[in-house]
This record gives C-alpha cells, sequence and structure tokens, in this order.
C-alpha cells in the first residue's frame, strides 16, 4: 500500500510538471506581446514639463471713482468738505456744520466711556459748549479703505469728554436718503471724537 501511495504521488508531480513547462526555482516574466516596443518608447520620450515664469503680484484694484461727468471728483468733494468745516470754525458760526452732519450723530470718547448718539441740533449744542477758544482744522487724513475722512480741530474746552482739547470729525459717504454710499454720496458728520 505504500508502494502505492508512492507511484501516486510521483505520478501527480510528474502531470503537474509536464504543464509547466520550464520548471525552475526562479520565477521569469511572462512575455506580453509589444512589451518590450512599448518600453522602449516611454523611455525614448521626453515627458513635457511647464514652463513656469514669475509672475508681478496683481496689485489690489483701487476703489471705484465718479465718472468725470458725474460732478467733482473725490479730492475735490474732501477739500470741500474740510473747507466748510474750517470756514465754519473759523467764523464761529457752528450752525453752519448742520448741512454736514447726518440726523444722527455719535459722540465716541473712546475707551471705556461707551459712545452716546445725538440729534444733530444737540450735537451742534454739545459742540458749542466746548468751543471756547476758537478751535481750528489742523489736519485732515483719508482713510480709503474705511471710505473714511478724519478732520482734527483744537483747541477745544476741556469739558468732559474733552480732556486733552481736542475733537475729531469723523465724515462718511451719504446718499439723499441717508444711507451710507461710499461711491455716489456726499461726505457728512456721522462721528465726533472728543479727545
Amino acid at each position: 500500500m505504500r508502494r502505492r501511495l508512492l507511484a501516486a504521488a510521483f505520478l501527480l508531480a510528474g502531470l503537474a510538471l509536464a504543464g509547466c513547462g520550464d520548471v525552475g526555482l526562479t520565477a521569469t516574466a511572462t512575455e506580453v506581446p509589444g512589451a518590450a516596443a512599448t518600453a522602449a518608447r516611454r523611455a525614448a520620450t521626453p515627458i513635457p514639463t511647464p514652463i513656469r515664469t514669475p509672475t508681478a503680484p496683481v496689485p489690489p484694484s483701487p476703489l471705484p471713482r465718479p465718472s468725470p461727468t458725474s460732478g467733482p471728483s473725490d479730492e475735490e468733494q474732501i477739500a470741500a468738505a474740510v473747507d466748510a468745516i474750517a470756514k465754519a470754525l473759523d467764523s464761529g458760526n457752528l450752525d453752519a456744520l448742520r448741512d454736514l452732519m447726518i440726523d444722527q450723530v455719535a459722540i465716541a470718547p473712546g475707551g471705556d466711556q461707551g459712545a452716546e448718539t445725538m440729534d444733530r441740533d444737540l450735537a451742534l449744542s454739545w459742540l458749542r459748549e466746548r468751543a471756547g477758544p476758537g478751535p481750528k482744522v489742523v489736519s485732515s487724513d483719508v482713510v480709503e479703505n474705511f471710505g473714511l475722512l478724519e478732520v482734527h480741530t483744537e483747541p477745544w474746552e476741556t469739558k468732559p469728554p474733552v480732556s486733552s482739547g481736542k475733537v475729531q470729525f469723523n465724515l462718511h459717504r451719504y446718499n439723499d436718503q441717508g444711507d451710507q454710499d461710499p461711491i455716489h454720496g456726499q461726505w457728512k458728520i456721522d462721528v465726533l471724537i472728543p479727545q
């Protein structure tokens, strides 16, 4: 019986080896038709790489400006607003500021004092109470990113919340309906900052 098992094992091993062709202990690659030609073409063909040229950074777009046919330029409108404040302060006629103010003006001393909103007439009265020595416009700045015109004035009486004799007028552009309009609006005083 042992011989029969041994013979059956050799027979099975022989059949297995007969179907496999070259029997060796090393593995050989299976031949695929055209594989050598494909590999040769791949090695000979350069892979295109994009050429990157440095580009200059794009500057931010300027704020839209009114067209020349729409009226005075921004610079002229800014100069007119600053000039109107200067004339009102120089003459001592603070009521001349009425047309430059929006309906509700904020008094914002900063810090922990908060802000107080008052109507135009009350804001004019607030300014009159502190206008003692004859304040003047000393400088103005445009903060383009915020569409803001700052007009710095001094000297004012040091009545709280004015502590250093300075009041900054902040102006933004408003349309006829009283809404902020940074493109077509007129410069209006909307915040007073006592300093």
